[in-house]
């Protein structure tokens, strides 16, 4: 995974924290397949985001990787 792959996933990450009591629709690994259809291209930093989100967002991996910088 490149850096700014896990930079996304940060940024990504630092949004769930700020959404407070505001459920996200989307992507969450119940809607994703629903949903992504709509999308006209498939961008790697979608891509890197759906995988994150259907793994079930590993955030120790994101702590790790960002102790190690």
């Amino acid at each position: 995974m490149r850096d700014e792959d896990m930079e996304m996933l940060a940024d990504f990450e630092e949004e769930q924290y700020r959404k407070g009591h505001f459920e996200l629709l989307f992507p969450v690994a119940r809607t994703l397949d629903d949903y992504r259809g709509f999308f006209a291209q498939q961008r790697r930093a979608n891509q890197v985001l759906w995988a994150y989100v259907k793994q079930g967002q590993p955030v120790h991996h994101l702590v790790n990787y960002f102790k190690n910088i």
